[in-house]
């Protein structure tokens, strides 16, 4: 566990640093340019994150962060996934079985994310103290717990379309429509999603994606590593 996630933290700061620190760049330009609109502090928040996005009714900054974090998002997660069965075979799968591995990953991927979103949270709280701002706690904590399980929930359905898609060559069609009725139907607005109800949706959506991963990865390792590895 401890290899994996040490693995997987030096992966980030040395191959996704460029991409991440970009991200961050965008969101100290955002606050810059949203602070001289004196927003207050709730739509300060959806705007630099893109969390309020309305398809008929959002601005075009809001649309931009969202498609912007939403695409991090997904790269990461294949990133640091597929990085370990394309490239780590002799250093991973000679110190851990293949079901241990997803294990110990799906641990290392949740709290990588989450040091992602306190980083991102941080920054964006010490911006809104230095405009002047009264910190909601309240509100930014719960926005936070939304915002990591949100995109969670994507990155994981994101994964398990990717690899499914990859081994079931007679089922493409079907995983095509998957995503596509997903997209549809998965909200675009983080903000309506921060109810007790919705967060527990979410998080039972994510232990039964992780159960699924979990159970693809135990049952069609070698196949997933001929395929999804490209060996």
């Amino acid at each position: 566990m401890k290899y994996i996630f040490l693995n997987d933290i030096s992966f980030v700061l040395n191959k996704m640093k460029k991409i991440l620190s970009t991200y961050l760049f965008s969101i100290l330009f955002v606050s810059f340019f949203y602070n001289m609109n004196k927003l207050d502090l709730v739509d300060m928040i959806n705007v630099i994150l893109g969390n309020n996005f309305k398809i008929n009714s959002s601005l075009y900054i809001e649309l931009i962060m969202y498609v912007l974090h939403l695409s991090i998002c997904i790269y990461m997660v294949f990133s640091i996934y597929i990085k370990d069965v394309r490239y780590q075979l002799d250093n991973i799968f000679l110190r851990v079985t293949p079901n241990s591995w997803i294990r110990n990953k799906n641990i290392s991927f949740l709290l990588i994310m989450f040091l992602f979103k306190i980083i991102e949270y941080l920054l964006l709280m010490i911006l809104m103290y230095l405009f002047g701002y009264n910190l909601n706690i309240t509100y930014i904590t719960s926005m936070f717990v939304t915002d990591y399980l949100y995109y969670i929930l994507i990155q994981y359905f994101s994964l398990i379309a990717y690899i499914t898609f990859n081994l079931l060559d007679r089922a493409k069609i079907i995983i095509l429509i998957s995503i596509v009725i997903f997209c549809f139907l998965y909200p675009k607005n983080i903000m309506n999603c921060t109810s007790n109800i919705n967060i527990v949706y979410i998080a039972i959506c994510i232990l039964l994606l992780l159960s699924a991963l979990k159970y693809i990865f135990k049952y069609n390792s070698k196949k997933i590593i001929q395929k999804v590895g490209k060996i």
